[in-house]
This record gives C-alpha cells, structure tokens and sequence, in this order.
C-alpha cells in the first residue's frame, strides 16, 4: 500500500513538472513570435560607441547602458541609449551592428539579440 501511494506521488510530480516544462516553452515561443512581427520591419544599421555607463557590478556587462549614435533611413544622426550584453569588449568609437524602428528610432536592439528572435 505505502509502495502503491508513493509510486502514485512519483507519477504526479512528474507529470506536473512535465506539464510546466511544456508550458514554459510554449510561452517562450509565443513570446518569440510576437517579437517576430514586431521587429519585422526593423532597419539594419552600423552605429558607434559613443559612451558606456555601468552599475559598478565588477566584468558584468548586464547593468551597462551604451549610448550609440547611427544615420536612420532619413539621413538624420540619431543618439540612444541601449542594454546590451553583446557590446561588452567594445570600446568608444568602436562600430556595432543594431536593428532600429523605422518609424520609431528609440526602439533599437543589437543584432545578436535580433537575430536570436528571428531565427
């Protein structure tokens, strides 16, 4: 009987933490494919390192915000700021790869995290 009780507690947990790790990538991939069609119409460009502004966390990039500056689509020299952890190493002045909203230049991403997303 006490074989037969924790034989069934076994089978339950598994199947719950079978049923959340299901959902955990479901969610995951719903997350991604909304992105998708979000970033869809985003720009590739070259932008440089103006400037990095860090939390003080010792050789972790994840509190670092880059201020970058590209040319949008209109010719007309954007300053942003962006969290990245794909920019760690780099220095000022140094040239990096993002993806910009066209219609809205504040939304940007660097390529590593876009190409993440798309693929």
């Amino acid at each position: 009987m006490q074989k037969t009780v924790i034989g069934l507690i076994t089978i339950i947990m598994m199947l719950i933490f079978g049923a959340a790790l299901y959902f955990s990538f479901s969610y995951d991939k719903g997350k991604n494919d909304q992105m998708k069609v979000v970033y869809q119409n985003y720009i590739k460009t070259e932008a440089s390192i103006v400037s990095k502004d860090g939390n003080g966390r010792v050789r972790k990039g994840i509190g670092a915000i880059w201020t970058i500056q590209f040319t949008d689509d209109t010719k007309k020299l954007q300053t942003k700021e962006i969290r990245s952890e794909s920019f760690i190493g780099q220095e000022n002045g140094e040239k990096v790869m993002i993806y910009y909203n066209p219609e809205n230049p504040n939304e940007i991403i660097d390529q590593k995290s876009y190409v993440e997303t798309m693929e």
